[in-house]
C-alpha cells in the first residue's frame, strides 16, 4: 500500500480523520486505517496500562514499584531514587509474546 497517495475510502479506525479532513494539526498514515495521532495514543494508553498494573513489589527482586516518571515513546523515565531510562518491554498482541 502506497501511503503518500491521496485514497477516498482511506479513514482512520480510530477518529475517522481521512486525507481531506485530518486531525487538529495534521497527522499521517502508520497503517491503513490508523493515524499517527491516533497510534501515538493508543501507545501512550497501553504504556500507562502496563505501569498501572505493575504489582508494587516484585516478588523475585524485591525491587519496589516508582510511583513517579515520565514516558517518551517505549522509554520510561525513573525519577528519585532511581536516574535510569527503562526501555519498556513490547508484546505481539496476537501471541502475547515478547517481541
Amino acid at each position: 500500500m502506497d501511503f503518500n497517495c491521496p485514497n477516498n475510502k482511506q479513514k482512520c479506525r480510530v477518529c475517522g480523520c481521512t486525507w481531506y479532513t485530518p486531525c487538529e494539526g495534521g497527522c499521517y498514515w502508520v497503517e491503513e486505517d490508523l493515524c499517527s495521532e491516533c497510534a501515538e495514543k493508543l501507545e501512550d494508553e497501553r504504556i500507562q496500562k502496563l505501569l498501572d498494573e505493575a504489582p508494587e513489589e516484585c516478588p523475585i527482586t524485591g525491587l519496589l514499584k516508582c510511583e513517579s516518571y515520565i514516558i517518551d515513546g517505549n522509554i520510561v523515565y525513573l525519577t528519585n531514587p532511581a536516574y535510569y531510562a527503562y526501555t519498556l518491554p513490547m508484546y505481539n498482541d496476537e501471541t502475547g509474546e515478547n517481541i
